[in-house]
């Protein structure tokens, strides 16, 4: 049976998550609580990067989300989430990538709460961006490779639908909007959606991260110099 290392609230496993139950396979699932259990031997030993999602086929370890979603597709090709026409194959890996390279780290900047204007307003660039990508894509279409579900839901609309939380409401996107309003409809999307309440808390701890981590450098800085003498 596979087995399935990953986090409810983590953006990068719930693409695996619900790539596996759209192909319907039976899969352990193990969470981390990623408060150290990542860096114990027992998880080094079978990534040795520390991070999550990691999918584990028999003896065969795959790290990394998209190159997971790559292995399901190749060896548990139905049913299939990448359309075999070159150029909507194309579109649906640029949604995946720029999803996950470009739309994940401008969201955490403005979770994590900077004060560096330019790098707010360039976070906020890189989500419109990507917000005009799929509105483009979607339009007189029900996804983004026409009338396939495929990797591009999976991915990006498994992102997308955080925006709110960040208050970047969906609706100057119209095609966006309907969009993720339906695949909020789908099982795999409520088999895996947080609690909002959840993710209200993972959001307000995530905000407070800088200020504990500058604390702690204080804290670490001053015992150093009590050490030292000066």
């Amino acid at each position: 049976m596979l087995k399935f290392y990953y986090k409810k609230l983590s953006l990068y496993s719930r693409p695996v998550w619900i790539a596996l139950l759209e192909k319907q396979l039976a899969f352990e699932s193990i969470e981390l609580n990623l408060n150290g259990d990542q860096w114990q031997q027992e998880f080094i030993a079978i990534n040795p990067f520390g991070r999550i999602p990691v999918l584990i086929d028999d003896d065969f370890a795959i790290y990394e989300c998209l190159s997971i979603l790559d292995y399901l597709e190749l060896q548990y090709p139905t049913p299939s989430l990448l359309p075999k026409e070159s150029k909507i194959s194309t579109i649906v890996r640029m949604s995946e990538m720029l999803a996950i390279h470009e739309l994940i780290p401008a969201m955490l900047t403005l979770i994590r709460v900077t004060d560096n204007q330019n790098t707010i307003e360039r976070a906020n660039r890189q989500i419109t961006a990507m917000l005009s990508f799929l509105e483009k894509h979607l339009t007189g279409k029900t996804y983004i490779a026409g009338e396939q579900f495929s990797l591009a839901e999976i991915v990006a609309g498994s992102i997308i639908i955080w925006l709110p939380y960040l208050n970047i409401p969906l609706s100057n996107y119209p095609n966006v909007e309907l969009w993720s309003n339906q695949l909020m409809q789908r099982p795999s999307w409520q088999a895996t959606q947080p609690d909002p309440k959840v993710i209200q808390n993972w959001l307000k701890r995530i905000q407070k991260l800088p200020k504990v981590r500058a604390r702690q450098w204080q804290q670490k800085s001053q015992k150093s110099k009590l050490k030292s003498g000066l």
